[in-house]
């Protein structure tokens, strides 16, 4: 088994920096679109957040798991783990965004 090079968990931090950016960019920016009239700006500002998160939450978890869980690179196991936690963040936060809509 090999760890991660430095150069992929840069790539991975880098993403997770974005995602994060993203949370904090929306949130500086949302209140001020009170006055703004375009129902498009502000449905974008509003799901940002958790399109951000599930951004980084994903190569967070790959850090995380080659750290902890001692996964191989390019391994099966490695790749699963990606494909279960995207999909789990992005289910998630898709189904967060639709009970919010519906109002429960």
């Amino acid at each position: 088994m090999r760890n991660m090079t430095p150069r992929q968990i840069q790539f991975a931090s880098i993403f997770s920096l974005i995602g994060m950016a993203l949370v904090i960019l929306t949130h500086l920016i949302r209140p001020g679109l009170g006055t703004f009239h375009s129902s498009w700006i502000v449905f974008i500002f509003g799901v940002l957040p958790n399109f951000g998160a599930a951004l980084s939450l994903p190569f967070l978890m790959i850090v995380l798991a080659t750290r902890f869980l001692h996964l191989e690179l390019g391994g099966r196991k490695f790749l699963n783990c990606f494909v279960v936690c995207l999909s789990v963040t992005s289910f998630g936060l898709t189904a967060w965004e639709v009970i919010q809509n519906l109002g429960w």
